[in-house]
């Protein structure tokens, strides 16, 4: 089970990047089990896991591209997140996104604020926090 530090630390690595990540899109997929504990990383490419049956046999499954694609990040955010609203947009920094949770007067109960290179990436860190803050 993924820490609650360890989504800190991931949550600050968005945060840090300067560009699209491929390493970090693999952690996502790592941190948030979207790959099953049985699956190698394929060292030369981290967004890459992996199951060798033989040498000669083997399956390969990819990350998808969190830090470079809001489509990809919001996915993962409405399956693990539901009840989770969001917000991005650039900035004069890269970008801000923000995940927040409505109460049921409308006004928001929790938020998870972050800036970062782009607006992808500043979901990512978002994202993180907030699994952070789930993680017991």
């Amino acid at each position: 089970m993924t820490s609650k530090a360890d989504w800190i630390a991931l949550a600050e690595r968005c945060e840090k990047a300067t560009g699209t990540d491929r390493e970090i899109d693999g952690d996502i997929a790592h941190a948030a089990k979207q790959f099953v504990d049985y699956l190698t990383r394929v060292p030369e490419r981290p967004w890459l896991w992996a199951e060798f049956v033989d040498p000669d046999d083997w399956e390969c499954w990819e990350a998808p591209e969190y830090t470079a694609s809001l489509d990809a990040i919001t996915a993962m955010i409405e399956r693990e997140l539901p009840k989770m609203q969001w917000l991005c947009r650039p900035d004069k920094e890269g970008g801000f996104a923000n995940l927040y949770r409505r109460g049921d007067d409308g006004w928001a109960i929790m938020s998870w604020p972050c800036h970062a290179a782009t607006p992808a990436l500043a979901l990512c860190a978002a994202f993180c926090r907030a699994m952070a803050e789930a993680t017991q």
